[in-house]
Protein backbone atom coordinates (compact mmCIF):
# COMPACT_ATOMS: atom_id res chain seq x y z
CA UNK A 1 0.00 0.00 0.00
CA UNK A 2 1.45 3.10 -0.58
CA UNK A 3 1.97 6.49 1.22
CA UNK A 4 -1.44 8.16 0.05
CA UNK A 5 -3.56 4.60 0.43
CA UNK A 6 -2.23 5.12 4.32
CA UNK A 7 -3.22 8.70 4.43
CA UNK A 8 -6.90 7.85 3.15
CA UNK A 9 -6.94 5.20 5.59
CA UNK A 10 -5.81 7.25 8.92
CA UNK A 11 -8.31 10.04 7.70
CA UNK A 12 -11.43 8.11 6.58
CA UNK A 13 -10.69 5.21 8.05
CA UNK A 14 -13.05 2.78 10.39
CA UNK A 15 -16.83 3.11 11.02
CA UNK A 16 -17.96 1.82 13.75
CA UNK A 17 -20.05 3.51 16.89
CA UNK A 18 -22.45 3.54 19.92
CA UNK A 19 -23.39 6.46 22.25
CA UNK A 20 -20.96 6.30 25.31
CA UNK A 21 -22.61 6.36 28.90
CA UNK A 22 -20.57 9.58 29.69
CA UNK A 23 -19.21 12.73 28.15
CA UNK A 24 -15.64 12.92 27.24
CA UNK A 25 -14.88 16.68 27.21
CA UNK A 26 -13.49 16.84 30.88
CA UNK A 27 -11.38 19.23 32.09
CA UNK A 28 -7.89 18.98 34.17
CA UNK A 29 -6.22 16.58 31.89
CA UNK A 30 -3.25 18.02 30.99
CA UNK A 31 -0.21 17.27 28.35
CA UNK A 32 2.44 16.16 31.15
CA UNK A 33 3.31 12.73 29.31
CA UNK A 34 6.01 12.39 26.60
CA UNK A 35 5.79 9.16 24.19
CA UNK A 36 9.22 7.05 23.77
CA UNK A 37 9.34 9.35 20.79
CA UNK A 38 9.77 12.41 22.93
CA UNK A 39 6.20 14.02 21.63
CA UNK A 40 3.75 14.79 24.47
CA UNK A 41 1.32 12.47 24.40
CA UNK A 42 -1.64 14.27 27.26
CA UNK A 43 -2.50 12.54 30.30
CA UNK A 44 -5.63 10.83 30.04
CA UNK A 45 -5.87 9.54 33.32
CA UNK A 46 -8.94 11.64 34.53
CA UNK A 47 -11.14 10.99 31.30
CA UNK A 48 -14.21 8.36 31.19
CA UNK A 49 -13.00 5.33 29.61
CA UNK A 50 -13.29 4.71 26.45
CA UNK A 51 -15.27 1.34 24.99
CA UNK A 52 -13.72 -0.87 22.50
CA UNK A 53 -16.73 -0.48 20.50
CA UNK A 54 -16.26 3.38 19.98
CA UNK A 55 -13.04 2.92 18.88
CA UNK A 56 -12.62 3.01 15.21
CA UNK A 57 -16.20 5.65 14.53
CA UNK A 58 -14.54 7.11 10.77
CA UNK A 59 -11.28 8.23 12.07
CA UNK A 60 -10.56 6.27 15.42
CA UNK A 61 -11.86 7.43 18.87
CA UNK A 62 -11.85 10.82 18.16
CA UNK A 63 -15.64 11.92 18.18
CA UNK A 64 -16.51 13.18 21.98
CA UNK A 65 -20.11 15.44 20.58
CA UNK A 66 -22.85 13.85 21.96
CA UNK A 67 -23.87 11.86 18.00
CA UNK A 68 -23.26 8.93 17.05
CA UNK A 69 -21.09 9.95 15.03
CA UNK A 70 -21.26 12.52 11.71
CA UNK A 71 -24.00 12.73 8.99
CA UNK A 72 -21.54 13.55 6.28
CA UNK A 73 -18.39 15.14 5.30
CA UNK A 74 -16.22 16.92 2.18
CA UNK A 75 -13.03 15.58 1.54
CA UNK A 76 -10.37 17.62 -0.16
CA UNK A 77 -7.27 15.52 -1.21
CA UNK A 78 -4.63 17.74 -2.38
CA UNK A 79 -2.00 15.52 -4.44
CA UNK A 80 1.18 18.03 -4.91
CA UNK A 81 0.77 20.01 -7.54
CA UNK A 82 -2.21 18.75 -9.71
CA UNK A 83 -5.81 20.25 -9.06
CA UNK A 84 -7.30 19.09 -5.59
CA UNK A 85 -9.92 16.59 -5.54
CA UNK A 86 -13.26 17.14 -4.17
CA UNK A 87 -15.86 14.74 -3.12
CA UNK A 88 -18.96 14.36 -0.40
CA UNK A 89 -19.62 11.08 1.64
CA UNK A 90 -22.89 10.44 3.06
CA UNK A 91 -23.46 8.05 5.96
CA UNK A 92 -26.12 6.07 6.81
CA UNK A 93 -27.22 4.53 10.24
CA UNK A 94 -28.43 1.18 11.58
CA UNK A 95 -29.46 2.47 14.94
CA UNK A 96 -26.73 4.05 16.58
CA UNK A 97 -23.76 3.05 14.06
CA UNK A 98 -23.13 3.23 10.78
CA UNK A 99 -23.84 0.19 7.99
CA UNK A 100 -23.28 2.56 4.79
CA UNK A 101 -21.29 5.70 3.27
CA UNK A 102 -20.82 6.63 -0.01
CA UNK A 103 -20.98 9.04 -2.89
CA UNK A 104 -24.19 10.53 -4.40
CA UNK A 105 -25.10 8.57 -7.44
CA UNK A 106 -24.34 11.25 -9.33
CA UNK A 107 -20.74 12.04 -8.35
CA UNK A 108 -18.04 11.66 -11.07
CA UNK A 109 -15.90 9.67 -8.25
CA UNK A 110 -17.74 6.70 -6.87
CA UNK A 111 -16.93 5.65 -3.48
CA UNK A 112 -18.80 3.29 -1.34
CA UNK A 113 -17.89 1.77 2.32
CA UNK A 114 -19.72 -1.31 3.61
CA UNK A 115 -19.77 -1.75 7.67
CA UNK A 116 -20.45 -5.42 9.63
CA UNK A 117 -20.13 -6.01 13.24
CA UNK A 118 -19.98 -8.86 15.83
CA UNK A 119 -22.10 -7.85 18.72
CA UNK A 120 -20.99 -4.48 19.29
CA UNK A 121 -17.80 -4.44 18.02
CA UNK A 122 -17.21 -3.37 14.22
CA UNK A 123 -15.78 -6.69 12.30
CA UNK A 124 -15.13 -6.35 8.91
CA UNK A 125 -15.34 -3.10 6.30
CA UNK A 126 -15.41 -2.99 2.81
CA UNK A 127 -13.93 0.35 0.24
CA UNK A 128 -15.60 -0.03 -3.55
CA UNK A 129 -14.19 2.78 -4.98
CA UNK A 130 -14.80 2.20 -9.05
CA UNK A 131 -14.79 -1.72 -7.95
CA UNK A 132 -13.20 -3.44 -4.73
CA UNK A 133 -10.44 -1.32 -3.17
CA UNK A 134 -9.93 -2.92 -0.12
CA UNK A 135 -10.90 -4.83 2.72
CA UNK A 136 -10.61 -4.59 6.22
CA UNK A 137 -10.76 -7.27 9.58
CA UNK A 138 -10.62 -6.01 12.72
CA UNK A 139 -9.56 -7.59 16.15
CA UNK A 140 -9.36 -6.67 19.36
CA UNK A 141 -7.31 -8.28 22.17
CA UNK A 142 -6.40 -5.98 25.97
CA UNK A 143 -4.54 -2.80 24.89
CA UNK A 144 -3.82 -3.82 21.85
CA UNK A 145 -6.51 -2.94 18.36
CA UNK A 146 -5.56 -4.36 15.24
CA UNK A 147 -6.70 -4.18 11.85
CA UNK A 148 -5.73 -5.87 8.59
CA UNK A 149 -6.02 -4.38 5.21
CA UNK A 150 -6.19 -6.42 2.23
CA UNK A 151 -6.34 -4.96 -1.49
CA UNK A 152 -7.76 -5.92 -4.77
CA UNK A 153 -4.81 -7.66 -5.46
CA UNK A 154 -4.25 -9.64 -2.03
CA UNK A 155 -1.78 -7.44 -0.91
CA UNK A 156 -1.94 -7.41 3.01
CA UNK A 157 -1.06 -4.26 5.73
CA UNK A 158 -1.38 -3.82 9.50
CA UNK A 159 -2.78 -1.34 11.48
CA UNK A 160 -2.00 -1.71 15.30
CA UNK A 161 -2.98 0.65 17.89
CA UNK A 162 -1.40 0.72 21.53
CA UNK A 163 -4.40 2.03 24.23
CA UNK A 164 -3.65 3.61 26.90
CA UNK A 165 -5.21 2.28 30.85
CA UNK A 166 -8.53 3.88 29.77
CA UNK A 167 -8.51 2.99 26.02
CA UNK A 168 -7.30 6.28 24.32
CA UNK A 169 -4.47 5.38 21.30
CA UNK A 170 -1.15 6.57 22.63
CA UNK A 171 0.66 5.09 19.25
CA UNK A 172 -0.55 3.70 15.84
CA UNK A 173 2.34 1.15 14.03
CA UNK A 174 1.97 0.40 10.21
CA UNK A 175 3.70 -2.43 8.61
CA UNK A 176 2.92 -4.37 5.47
CA UNK A 177 3.31 -8.41 4.58
CA UNK A 178 6.09 -9.23 2.45
CA UNK A 179 6.71 -12.93 1.62
CA UNK A 180 4.07 -13.55 4.22
CA UNK A 181 6.48 -11.81 7.19
CA UNK A 182 5.05 -8.34 8.35
CA UNK A 183 7.83 -5.97 7.47
CA UNK A 184 8.02 -2.33 8.88
CA UNK A 185 8.77 0.22 5.76
CA UNK A 186 12.20 1.65 5.34
CA UNK A 187 10.53 4.91 4.00
CA UNK A 188 7.51 6.86 4.62
CA UNK A 189 5.11 6.53 8.05
CA UNK A 190 6.05 3.39 9.84
CA UNK A 191 4.49 5.47 13.52
CA UNK A 192 1.97 7.64 14.34
CA UNK A 193 1.87 9.40 18.10
CA UNK A 194 -1.17 11.04 19.27
CA UNK A 195 -1.24 14.00 21.48
CA UNK A 196 -4.52 14.81 23.49
CA UNK A 197 -5.93 18.18 25.82
CA UNK A 198 -8.48 17.23 27.58
CA UNK A 199 -9.41 14.36 26.44
CA UNK A 200 -9.50 15.06 22.42
CA UNK A 201 -6.80 14.16 20.20
CA UNK A 202 -5.31 17.77 19.19
CA UNK A 203 -2.03 16.38 16.81
CA UNK A 204 -1.49 12.84 15.09
CA UNK A 205 2.27 12.85 14.68
CA UNK A 206 3.89 10.96 11.77
CA UNK A 207 6.90 9.42 12.30
CA UNK A 208 9.53 6.91 10.04
CA UNK A 209 10.89 3.59 11.72
CA UNK A 210 13.99 5.82 12.68
CA UNK A 211 12.03 8.54 14.19
CA UNK A 212 12.18 11.29 11.91
CA UNK A 213 8.84 13.14 11.61
CA UNK A 214 6.91 12.85 8.12
CA UNK A 215 5.44 16.21 8.14
CA UNK A 216 2.70 15.35 4.86
CA UNK A 217 1.15 12.62 7.01
CA UNK A 218 1.22 14.85 10.74
CA UNK A 219 -2.62 16.32 10.97
CA UNK A 220 -3.97 18.78 13.14
CA UNK A 221 -7.84 18.11 14.69
CA UNK A 222 -10.58 20.50 15.64
CA UNK A 223 -13.77 20.62 17.11
CA UNK A 224 -17.19 22.65 17.82
CA UNK A 225 -18.45 24.30 20.55
CA UNK A 226 -20.53 20.49 21.04
CA UNK A 227 -17.47 18.56 20.99
CA UNK A 228 -17.76 16.89 17.54
CA UNK A 229 -14.79 16.68 15.64
CA UNK A 230 -15.70 19.09 12.59
CA UNK A 231 -12.17 19.18 11.01
CA UNK A 232 -9.07 17.22 9.95
CA UNK A 233 -6.27 18.86 8.12
CA UNK A 234 -3.17 17.89 6.77
CA UNK A 235 -1.07 19.04 3.64
CA UNK A 236 -2.19 16.19 1.53
CA UNK A 237 -5.80 16.19 2.93
CA UNK A 238 -8.68 17.86 4.49
CA UNK A 239 -11.82 15.69 5.86
CA UNK A 240 -14.47 18.33 7.29
CA UNK A 241 -17.69 16.40 8.96
CA UNK A 242 -21.41 17.70 9.12
CA UNK A 243 -23.68 16.74 11.64
CA UNK A 244 -26.79 18.42 10.75
CA UNK A 245 -29.28 15.10 10.26
CA UNK A 246 -29.56 15.08 13.98
CA UNK A 247 -31.36 17.11 16.82
CA UNK A 248 -30.58 20.61 16.35
CA UNK A 249 -29.57 20.69 19.41
CA UNK A 250 -26.58 18.68 18.64
CA UNK A 251 -25.76 19.90 15.63
CA UNK A 252 -22.83 22.24 16.62
CA UNK A 253 -20.76 22.05 13.58
CA UNK A 254 -21.94 25.51 12.35
CA UNK A 255 -20.57 27.32 15.23
CA UNK A 256 -17.04 26.32 13.67
CA UNK A 257 -14.15 24.59 15.50
CA UNK A 258 -12.80 26.00 18.76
Amino acid sequence: MDSRSLLVLLVVGCSSSSRPTTKTNVDGASSDKKSDSGFYTGDNSACPVWPLEKLFPIVGPFFYGPDDGPCSFIETDRPGAAVPRVFTITLTYDGNRPKLAETPSAATLKHRYEYTYSGDLLSTETDFKEGLLYTIAYTYDGNRATYMVTDASLNKSQYAYTLDENGYPKTLDYGTYVGGQLTTPTTGPAKFVFEYDKCKIQRRVALTAAGDPVDSATATFSYDDAGHLVDINSPDREVVYDYACWAPSDAGSDSGPL
